[in-house]
């Protein structure tokens, strides 16, 4: 089976990606991965599958993290509900994503947005400091 000649010269016409100055969402999210992995093992995390018939605007992770509440709580443990966004340095936070967020917030979640390296050491210290605290 061959193509039509209209195919040939896609490749020749299609114009070179733009070249990022800095490191894309994929790679972020991939760091976010490993720094749940290595460093919050107690933490429950997934990303959810975005689709036409979800939910705009759902953080890339969501995720339950264990915390100790305060002596006057009698010291138990409590899960702390997260929604984490990952972006690229230069990305965009969508209305609906902005949305989502404040929702998490005013329900007394967390809710953060990361944004490239910059924004994974700061996870990484949010995450030690209340993995700290529960320990």
């Amino acid at each position: 089976m061959s193509l039509p000649s209209d195919f040939d010269n896609i490749a020749k016409s299609e114009r070179p990606r733009k070249k990022r100055k800095c490191e894309p969402e994929s790679w972020v999210k991939d760091e976010m991965k490993k720094i749940f992995t290595e460093e919050a093992p107690d933490m429950w995390w997934y990303m959810p599958v975005q689709g036409p018939e979800g939910e705009h605007g759902i953080p890339d992770f969501i995720g339950c993290c264990p915390i100790k509440v305060t002596q006057a709580m009698v010291g138990k443990s409590l899960p702390l509900f997260l929604g984490i966004e990952a972006k690229a340095e230069d990305g965009k936070v969508s209305p609906a994503q902005t949305h989502c967020v404040d929702s998490i917030r005013k329900s007394k979640g967390l809710a953060w947005i990361v944004r490239g390296k910059d924004g994974l050491v700061a996870l990484r210290e949010k995450l030690q400091a209340l993995l700290h605290d529960s320990r």
